[in-house]
């Protein structure tokens, strides 16, 4: 029952409305940039702990070498996330241009869809 069900939905007649070629890519670009910003804001909110340590801390180190050394080791901790956060930021925008193309592009098969029916 469950076959005939799901059949007669395809809308194999033959003036059924044509489905929209795009909707499916937006919807998982549009969840992809989701998530990467997800991520990216854990980065970020990484390295902002990272940073309040070193702030929290660096007052009562002794001035000189040692100090320059333990603001070495900062900055250090920050470098893998801080080329993670780059990494990110890359990829979102490179998700959003192509998201931004799909757009354009459903755009244009709308009207064309339009102006045929």
């Amino acid at each position: 029952m469950r076959r005939r069900a799901s059949q007669g939905r395809s809308g194999s007649g033959g003036r059924a409305k044509a489905q929209d070629p795009y909707r499916e890519r937006i919807a998982e670009l549009r969840l992809q940039i989701k998530q990467l910003k997800l991520y990216l804001r854990q980065v970020n909110q990484q390295m902002s702990s990272t940073r309040l340590g070193y702030y929290e801390t660096a007052p009562f180190v002794p001035p000189g070498l040692l100090k320059l050394g333990y603001k070495f080791f900062e900055d250090m901790r920050l470098l893998g996330p801080q080329q993670q956060r780059q990494q990110l930021q890359q990829q979102i925008m490179q998700l959003e241009q192509e998201l931004l193309g799909l757009q354009q592009a459903q755009q244009q098969w709308r009207l064309q869809q339009q102006q045929q029916g």
